[in-house]
């Protein structure tokens, strides 16, 4: 299929080189010889690409706060400096999907704001966060099984940050090797082993965090319950910060090298709840009352 480059800043029929917009199954291009925002015309909300292109060089916007292009493909690859501001759409009760996006922004002022759109209801299979800033917003729909990797690139000095908020449904994976994220959804599985998630107000059902090539996974766990946490060598899970419940930790598995921190107890003058843990396995990690890099809070 002919590769389709958007030329101006509407998403209409004529600024295309085609001289037609794409079509379903088709591909569109945001090219670095666009030197203008886009964002006219930017409801395509039945239309499902195959492909969604933004060149490294392009450094302007994709449609904006209440004014975000709405379409689905089946991979979108963002790679320029700019904000993409995107609604995946069903369309006309067509169950469409975004497959797959890519946050590959050429330096790390590259944003992108994703939702589906309430009406419609589109849903999201998988995001790949490897360079740039992202927010989900809290009404963005996971498919079944969806994936969320974050900091996935060989390069030491990338700087992904991921915002995921408070959501209906839950996400079902969750992996992270490098950057932050700040996240208020509920997640079935999550395997941290670099980078910094910070969990709040939401479950994480099996957490899994170690060490990795990009140093030490950090989890800061802020929510009454955790149900199985797996802390390996290099892994740091840290139970005292930012709440003021208790918390029940159903089983938490420990190995040499792991560390956890958390008032186990219920002594000493105390400004957070303590923590509660059901089955503890500890094979030899540390397990520290306070961490000492943050203190307690």
């Amino acid at each position: 299929m002919a590769q389709n480059y958007l030329q101006d800043r509407s998403w209409a029929d004529a600024n295309w080189s085609t001289g037609t917009n794409p079509a379903a199954n088709g591909e569109a291009y945001i090219p670095e010889s666009l030197a203008t925002d886009v964002d006219q015309d930017l409801d395509e909300g039945t239309i499902d690409l195959n492909l969604l292109w933004i060149s490294p060089g392009f450094k302007h916007n994709i449609g904006a706060s209440s004014n975000e292009l709405k379409i689905a493909a089946d991979l979108v690859v963002h790679n320029g400096t700019g904000e993409l501001h995107y609604d995946c759409s069903l369309g006309a009760g067509s169950a469409l999907i975004t497959d797959e996006m890519r946050i590959m922004c050429a330096n790390n002022t590259g944003k992108a704001f994703l939702d589906s759109e309430e009406s419609d209801l589109g849903t999201w299979g998988k995001l790949v966060v490897a360079r740039g800033e992202v927010v989900c917003a809290g009404t963005m729909k996971w498919a079944a099984g969806a994936i969320v990797e974050v900091g996935f690139i060989d390069d030491p000095l990338t700087d992904a940050s991921l915002t995921m908020q408070s959501n209906a449904n839950t996400l079902a994976i969750y992996n992270q090797k490098a950057g932050k994220t700040d996240s208020t959804c509920t997640i079935t599985r999550a395997d941290v082993c670099g980078g910094t998630l910070l969990q709040k107000d939401k479950l994480i059902t099996t957490l899994h965090v170690s060490g990795g090539p990009n140093g030490s996974g950090l989890v800061i766990y802020k929510h009454t319950a955790l149900t199985t946490a797996n802390v390996w060598a290099g892994g740091v899970l840290d139970l005292t910060q930012f709440y003021s419940d208790d918390l029940t930790v159903t089983t938490l598995n420990l190995w040499p090298g792991g560390t956890v921190y958390g008032q186990f107890d219920h002594g000493g003058a105390q400004v957070h709840g303590p923590v509660t843990v059901t089955t503890l396995n500890n094979m030899g990690g540390r397990i520290l009352p306070y961490n000492p890099n943050l203190g307690v809070r």
